[in-house]
């Protein structure tokens, strides 16, 4: 369908990184080939982010711009919320989250990890991570990461990432505390299995997802997940 908006970043005052939007618009300035771009006010302690998704209410997730590493969180009228890490003090990432802006999906002390909330009604800095992998279960420096969500995850879905440098999908349902937690390793092209699942779909009929991202250096597609 027609996009609806998109996020990423943009160089403010010559050097800030800045998170921003972009709507569909028609006319001349400041409409530029059929986008308006809008950036998102900062609020310290952040004073530079990335965006990293956007949900077509125009919320956005995403983590600092310089140092490292706080996730955050901005609502369409640019609230922004730092989220919780794993560990204090660890670094943390926000890399997807789903339409309706209750959950979250990211990396904090190398490990992907889900913020959820019961409402949009809840600060998502009170919001404490739900590890989707243990900790420690890789080999050398290897760890895990949460790219995606699927959009219309409500109190069940699909989270999609990598654990341990192969792709991965996590069946998650958070309807009852604690989380129920599912890994699935995703097949692989050949004897080596390394890659990343990068992003899912809306579910089709029967409840399917369709998943992207790359094994062995080649792009690869799952589908009837």
């Amino acid at each position: 369908g027609a996009p609806l908006v998109m996020t990423g970043n943009v160089w403010t005052n010559g050097s800030i990184k800045t998170p921003a939007r972009w709507t569909p618009c028609t006319g001349g300035s400041p409409c530029e080939n059929g986008w308006l771009l809008s950036t998102v006010t900062l609020t310290l302690p952040i004073r530079e982010a990335w965006g990293q998704d956007i949900n077509p209410g125009g919320m956005i997730v995403g983590m600092e711009g310089t140092g490292c590493c706080r996730a955050a969180f901005w609502d369409a009228n640019d609230g922004q919320s730092i989220l919780q890490a794993l560990v204090p003090g660890a670094a943390a990432a926000a890399w997807g989250l789903n339409d309706a802006g209750t959950i979250i999906v990211g990396q904090s002390n190398d490990v992907a990890v889900a913020w959820v909330r019961s409402s949009t009604s809840v600060d998502f800095a009170t919001v404490a991570p739900i590890p989707l992998e243990a900790t420690n279960t890789c080999k050398g420096n290897a760890g895990s990461i949460a790219y995606a969500v699927n959009p219309d995850f409500g109190t069940s879905g699909t989270i999609v990432g990598q654990a341990c440098g192969v792709p991965v999908a996590w069946k998650v349902d958070v309807t009852v505390p604690p989380a129920s937690i599912v890994k699935v390793v995703l097949p692989s092209t050949g004897r080596s299995t390394a890659g990343e699942a990068l992003s899912i779909n809306r579910s089709t009929s029967g409840s399917r997802y369709r998943i992207v991202g790359d094994v062995n250096g080649a792009g690869a597609y799952w589908t009837n997940f």
